[in-house]
């Protein structure tokens, strides 16, 4: 595990002397405050470095960066004659026209090392970011540092400088590589030197840590996710921080969405209702809303039949149509139990009974509109349950487009079935 330091470096101020342009160019140095210890340097980088001591540093700019200004900063053994080629080579480059190469980088590269006694610092050369193309060549750059990192690496990243649109960018890249790499890497911060304040803070620059706003990204997948398919696991890895058992009953809930036990479900539904949020930090209030709208949906259902019916419902609302096949052909089945008093969840030869009505002389056309829906969602049900394959594209292309109006008319039936329908059981 390393701790990996990104920044982006940016193009700094033209320094004036004796009333003329010199090619010198500087950030403002300022005292920056970290965790309330003081830094004084021009470089936030250098403050981070000093407070986190990173095991590698990446730096990111375009051919117009400080980088003489970096390699200055850093090198024990300053080479002037280096030092001058790199600034020709930058003042040569333009947005259109990089002089400045990769290449030209590998003494800063070299430098940075040394000065942290670790290997594998970079400095990386990126586009201004004006168009779509060069935004895509700039997310193969983050591409290539997302293979730079290991499983197991922690990156702070500094978006004190460099363009703000490439500032945004590198924000959001990292959320990519955080989000969709196959290798664990943690965010561990994402530090902003606000030197706009320093006038009002006695020449100070607090560095802050955006973090919290990051984090907002996990928030907003965590709650999609929960909202959309019932999958509650990374909304309750982030409550788990603040409240265990809240955390526990949220997985506890997701596991039995994606294991469709519906029983489970109904159960559950008690405790949900009572769980506290009012100490969970926003936006995790925001997951009591969605629980709440969600049992507020299944608050009034008494019967099973009916819990499985509007789970079915819920299923296909959310696109998850196999789920929804077997709970609404399972549905069909319970409503036969109900009526005719038999146990509806536990007892298999009940439910074979009930499903046997459908096909028995005596009862089957007093069942005709269950049967004839039956027929068609049992074959559904079962190319789901048993993973068959003889559904072609016409056929489960209707089966999603249909749902809906099977849904309705098994609901119909429901409705239309009592128990004065049924003669006594032989």
């Amino acid at each position: 595990m390393s701790k990996v330091l990104i920044a982006g470096i940016g193009t700094g101020r033209t320094k004036k002397e004796k009333g003329q342009d010199t090619q010198l160019r500087q950030y403002e140095p300022a005292n920056y405050i970290i965790d309330s210890k003081e830094y004084q340097t021009d470089f936030v980088a250098r403050a981070l470095i000093k407070h986190y001591q990173p095991d590698q540093v990446i730096l990111l700019g375009t051919a117009r960066s400080m980088w003489e200004k970096v390699y200055e900063t850093f090198a024990n053994e300053f080479c002037e004659e280096y030092y001058w080629n790199l600034v020709e080579k930058i003042e040569k480059s333009t947005y259109n026209n990089y002089q400045l190469q990769n290449t030209d980088l590998e003494k800063v590269n070299e430098v940075l090392n040394q000065f942290l006694g670790h290997s594998g610092s970079r400095c990386l050369l990126i586009k201004y970011g004006l168009n779509d193309d060069e935004l895509r060549q700039n997310m193969a750059v983050f591409q290539d540092i997302a293979g730079y990192l290991q499983s197991g690496d922690q990156v702070y990243l500094d978006i004190t400088h460099s363009f703000r649109s490439l500032a945004l960018f590198q924000y959001t890249m990292m959320s990519f590589i955080e989000n969709l790499s196959k290798k664990q890497v943690e965010v561990k911060g994402v530090f902003y030197g606000m030197l706009e304040v320093a006038r009002e803070m006695d020449g100070k620059a607090p560095v802050i840590d955006l973090q919290y706003v990051y984090r907002l990204n996990n928030w907003i997948k965590a709650i999609h996710e929960l909202e959309s398919y019932g999958n509650g696991y990374l909304v309750a890895n982030l409550v788990e921080p603040e409240n265990r058992d809240i955390a526990k009953k949220i997985r506890m809930f997701s596991d039995l969405m994606n294991l469709n036990y519906i029983g489970g479900i109904k159960n559950i539904e008690g405790s949900l209702s009572k769980l506290d949020f009012s100490n969970i930090s926003e936006p995790g209030k925001t997951v009591a809303g969605y629980l709440e709208d969600f049992l507020k949906r299944f608050a009034e259902i008494k019967q099973d039949s009916v819990f499985q019916l509007e789970m079915a419902q819920w299923y296909f609302a959310n696109k998850r149509y196999g789920f929804g096949y077997i709970a609404l052909a399972e549905s069909i089945i319970t409503r036969i139990c109900e009526v005719l008093d038999l146990e509806t969840t536990y007892r298999k030869q009940d439910r074979e009974y009930a499903k046997d009505c459908l096909y028995n002389s005596r009862t089957s056309e007093l069942v005709r509109d269950l049967k004839q829906e039956y027929n068609t969602i049992g074959d559904i049900r079962n190319n789901v349950a048993h993973a068959l394959t003889d559904r072609d594209e016409k056929n489960f292309m209707a089966d999603i487009k249909n749902y809906q109006r099977r849904c309705d008319k098994v609901a119909q039936a429901f409705k239309r079935l009592g128990q004065q329908d049924f003669s006594r059981r032989a």
